[in-house]
């Protein structure tokens, strides 16, 4: 290799090197300004919390009692002289059922939760609001005001 071809690697190496630098200098900073107006405008809820909170919820879940016992019953009753297969079969539908009924009421309050969750957004000044557990860091948790605006306490 030349001398000239030497300068021009090693020149090209400080180059890279000092952009490096400056990038390792700047980067941060400019990604601290970016970080801070994100966090400040997402928000983050626990909804588990939410809807365990929600006025309806003991009502569903003494629906949803009534609704297993009444499965059982009807497995009782209609198992007697089936075969395995038809069992599971029949277990399978009373499960079926009972879940859908569960999903058809969890919806029922979850459409009543989003507006709520809306207007504490919106009076936050919050863009997007996201499921606690999603949350790596940063952002705003309205959960407890989403709470006191659902119960009215």
């Amino acid at each position: 290799m030349d001398m000239f071809s030497k300068r021009k690697i090693f020149s090209t190496t400080v180059g890279l090197l000092l952009l490096g630098a400056l990038m390792m200098t700047w980067l941060p900073l400019a990604l601290a300004g970016e970080e801070t107006t994100a966090a400040s405008t997402l928000g983050y809820i626990d909804y588990s919390r939410v809807i365990m909170q929600h006025p309806d919820t003991p009502k569903d879940n003494e629906v949803l009692k009534a609704e297993v016992e009444k499965g059982k019953q009807e497995y009782i009753k209609k198992s007697a002289g089936l075969g395995d297969k038809e069992k599971r079969a029949l277990d399978r539908q009373i499960r079926q059922r009972i879940n859908s009924k569960k999903l058809e009421m969890l919806e029922a309050v979850v459409k009543k939760i989003q507006p709520v969750v809306k207007s504490v957004a919106d009076a936050r000044g919050l863009t997007a609001v996201v499921e606690k557990r999603y949350m790596v860091y940063g952002g705003v948790d309205i959960t407890e005001e989403v709470i006191k605006k659902i119960t009215g306490k």
